[in-house]
């Protein structure tokens, strides 16, 4: 591999990949994918291995210091094992940054604000200039408590995959909104390159007060009362 640090992101999906990718984007040193393995490539470009392995050692090869994408748990490794294979032969060398939301509430919240958002702007993120501002959300409370409960199985199997790789990283999306330049800082030693401040050319969409985002607070307290998911209601 040409770069110094190849690496991989593992995360849940609404769990601030983007946010990370755009700030990692920013540094000159790093060269950070997108999600390149997606339902969308699997039925098109990357239908073989031979493809697949190809397109791998070409990001891996690029002149960057550190480089690398980003791969969604559970859905994209299960559409590519072939990647998951090809990492773990190499799992000395790619290094995994391991991105979680504690607040699985507010994960299931974005995700619904995300339909909202990809109807209104035809993009999955608001970027820094965007003038569109979400109106409270009516959450489907159902959907919610399911996506809170897969949200939960999937952070045990991914925090699984990445303890089999010799150098890994945690962070939280909370810990990278409340305190940015400690976590970036940790996060640009883990990669070897230089310390610098980063920029991030999306913003935060949902509001983290739930009582102004949810325009059915009050149902949704209701329901959660009393329940493992009632403290994501106070919580970062």
């Amino acid at each position: 591999m040409a770069c110094r640090t190849p690496f991989v992101i593992l995360f849940i999906g609404r769990s601030g990949s983007s946010h990370l990718q755009s700030l990692l984007g920013s540094h000159p040193d790093v060269n950070c994918f997108d999600e390149v393995f997606n339902e969308k490539s699997r039925e098109g470009r990357f239908q073989g291995v031979e493809a697949v392995e190809a397109h791998l050692t070409e990001m891996y090869s690029r002149p960057e210091t550190a480089a690398g994408f980003q791969f969604k748990y559970p859905k994209q490794p299960a559409l590519f094992p072939e990647v998951t294979r090809w990492l773990g032969a190499r799992r000395s060398e790619v290094r995994v940054i391991q991105l979680r939301r504690n607040n699985r509430l507010k994960g299931a919240i974005s995700l619904q604000n995300w339909k909202k958002i990809r109807a209104a702007t035809a993009a999955a993120n608001l970027r820094a200039d965007s003038t569109y501002e979400l109106q409270p959300l009516k959450l489907d409370i159902d959907a919610a408590i399911a996506r809170m409960r897969d949200h939960e199985r999937a952070d045990i199997e991914c925090a699984s995959m990445a303890e089999q790789f010799e150098h890994s990283h945690l962070l939280t999306y909370e810990e990278l909104c409340s305190d940015p330049a400690s976590v970036v800082s940790d996060l640009l030693s883990f990669l070897g390159v230089d310390k610098r401040p980063l920029v991030s050319d999306l913003r935060k969409a949902t509001t983290d007060d739930m009582r102004t985002a949810l325009a059915n607070y009050d149902e949704v307290a209701e329901r959660l009362a009393g329940t493992k998911y009632a403290k994501y209601l106070d919580s970062p």
